[in-house]
């Protein structure tokens, strides 16, 4: 196994990653390094992991190649200079992992694997749900009572000490929102009580209880009926008020409160674009690829695929001709929207991170036209540190490398979505009630243009 060396004055500047060459943004645990190395070094020391080379420690450690081998990354992290003991591993975290178990260390190929590790106590009660899983057909193993109490965490904490990146915490938060939401879409006492009881949603054969099936996350047992006017509506209420709850979280969209038109902009570029995500993450939770569902358990399916038993129009007497040929639209922009964004996405695989990171994208919007030339800095600077953390994020998750890949798949999906969404908003606009929200209207008349 060779030894590692670099010579900083060799590159005439300070600036330089001392492990992989890249650009560095600070001294790191008594390094000049990356935030990427920086990242990888500390989740390495946090979770006490064990890699091996394949090469006998002769890995090549460079900007373009520092993922190939985790093994010989950490060894030159440690050649350079970087010092174990000045990682601060949180209290919660060691209590968590018991890092002061020598057994509790185990060899890992993957260390993604490892980011959401069930307290000990709970291990034998589930599978472990890390956050980088793939989004395709997760909805049975999210709504499992034990894996659902260990991502929430505490309901009194803002976040869990399992978060190791800033996206670590926004999948935490759409966790929440995500169970809060079947709460809100819940229409009987039953479907309540699968949610919280302390029995969990399984019947003592193993398999979900009839209640449980009902819940809104996941398709109804006898089939997915077709989404109506009202069901639009319901779910639009519902997702405003999630997206309102979202935004007020970001620290660079509270910057804009100098600016409240801005803000107004911005939300209302958004607010289509965050309701079209959610179905297509939705989609995919409950492993649906071939019509849009909508959190609520209905669907937009084209009149050749639905039933012939579905009203496709409304059930409140908004118009039935009306509420026909605006659902006839819709469907039909769903069929697009499963064949351009759905299947993609399921077929390359993408995670919860990904999806979280065109979501802040989808908000950062550049094109959006604004006033003042600070907040147009502000979502200049937030999108950049997004596609930054993007990258960040895959390099950590992704072991067989395709980090660019993975990212030129999402920017294409970004367009694609913006237009779908402005089509959807434009459409919905005829239905009546789609823009009112009782106890929550000051909401619905600042996105309405």
């Amino acid at each position: 196994m060779h030894s590692f060396s670099i010579d900083l004055h060799s590159h005439g500047a300070v600036g330089i990653c001392a492990v992989c060459g890249d650009r560095a943004d600070g001294h790191h645990y008594g390094v000049l390094s990356c935030r990427g190395c920086n990242a990888f070094f500390r989740r390495a020391v946090t979770f006490n992991l064990q890699f091996h080379c394949r090469r006998d420690g002769h890995c090549d450690i460079s900007k373009n190649a520092r993922c190939a081998c985790r093994a010989c990354r950490l060894l030159k992290c440690q050649a350079v200079g970087m010092d174990r003991s000045a990682v601060q591993v949180r209290r919660e975290m060691k209590n968590v992992l018991d890092l002061g178990n020598a057994q509790s260390a185990e060899v890992a190929t993957n260390s993604a694997d490892f980011l959401l590790l069930p307290p000990p106590h709970c291990q034998s009660d589930g599978p472990p749900f890390p956050t980088n899983s793939q989004v395709l057909g997760s909805g049975k193993t999210l709504d499992l009572l034990p894996v659902r109490a260990r991502l929430l965490g505490s309901p009194s904490s803002v976040s869990s000490p399992l978060a190791i990146h800033s996206f670590d915490r926004f999948i935490e938060c759409y966790f929440r929102q995500r169970y809060r939401r079947q709460k809100m879409f819940c229409q009987t006492a039953e479907q309540i009580l699968s949610l919280i009881s302390n029995e969990g949603p399984t019947a003592p054969n193993g398999h979900l209880s009839a209640n449980f099936a009902a819940v809104p996350s996941m398709p109804s047992v006898g089939g997915t009926r077709a989404a109506t006017a009202d069901d639009l509506c319901q779910v639009r209420r519902v997702e405003t008020l999630l997206m309102f709850e979202w935004v007020d979280l970001l620290e660079k969209f509270k910057r804009l409160e100098m600016e409240p038109m801005d803000k107004t902009r911005l939300l209302r570029a958004f607010a289509p674009r965050f309701l079209l995500l959610d179905f297509v993450l939705h989609s995919l939770e409950c492993h649906s690829v071939d019509c849009l569902l909508l959190p609520n358990g209905a669907a937009l399916i084209s009149p050749s695929g639905r039933n012939s038993n579905d009203q496709f129009g409304c059930r409140g007497g908004f118009g039935a001709d009306i509420g026909h040929r605006t659902m006839e639209r819709l469907s039909a922009e769903a069929e697009e929207i499963v064949r351009e964004v759905l299947v993609p996405l399921a077929s390359n695989g993408v995670t919860f991170g990904e999806l979280i990171a065109l979501r802040l994208l989808l908000l950062w919007d550049c094109a959006v036209p604004l006033e003042s030339v600070a907040s147009a800095q502000i979502v200049r600077t937030a999108a950049e540190r997004t596609r930054k953390e993007l990258a960040e994020w895959l390099e950590l998750h992704s072991a067989g490398g395709g980090v660019q890949g993975k990212m030129d798949i999402l920017f294409a999906m970004f367009p694609i979505l913006c237009t779908f969404a402005a089509k959807f908003a434009h459409i919905c606009r005829s239905i009546s009630n789609f823009h009112v929200m009782p106890q929550w209207q000051f909401m619905a008349d600042l996105l309405d243009e």
